[in-house]
């Protein structure tokens, strides 16, 4: 990642500008869309989405209602019936690897730089306008949940 990240020392991946300090100034794209037309199964849902989502029954004001489509595995949240499942407002609800209900957002959320390198747009529980302890705190616990359950981090910590 790092040969083909845009740096200075590689001419600003040829997509970006290199500016009067030594740095590189990118164009960036932010693109947002929904990732299932129908309901998917349990284990496309845990290995596609990536946002999580808050369980529908809290929200104020909610306008969820579970759809039809919902399967034994997979509770289908929707705010329509004319969309349906293909909105990015839509949430999904299963059981993870590890026995918890899970709720994850029917979306996608991708960065570009310069038209041509695009990764996932990572979200974040942080509020930049009225930064709050909180939410420090739940960024944390979001980061450490994700390293216990990641397959691949016990194997990576016992060998470093």
């Amino acid at each position: 990642f790092k040969e083909i990240y845009p740096s200075i020392d590689n001419g600003c991946g040829g997509v970006c500008t290199i500016e009067l300090d030594d740095t590189c100034l990118c164009a960036v794209t932010i693109s947002e869309g929904h990732v299932f037309d129908t309901t998917p199964s349990r284990q496309d849902v845990l290995s596609t989405l990536k946002i999580g989502a808050y369980e529908p029954e809290i929200l104020i004001e909610s306008n969820y209602t579970l759809a039809d489509s919902s399967s034994e595995d997979v509770e289908v949240w929707i705010t329509s019936q004319e969309t349906g499942v293909a909105s990015i407002d839509t949430i999904f609800k299963v059981t993870d690897n590890f026995g918890k209900d899970a709720y994850f957002k029917n979306m996608k959320s991708d960065i570009t730089l310069g038209n041509k390198y695009t990764l996932r747009n990572i979200p974040t529980f942080m509020n930049l306008v009225k930064v709050e302890l909180r939410d420090a705190y739940y960024e944390v616990d979001a980061l450490l949940t994700s390293l216990i359950q990641y397959p691949s981090t016990a194997p990576f910590v016992a060998k470093k």
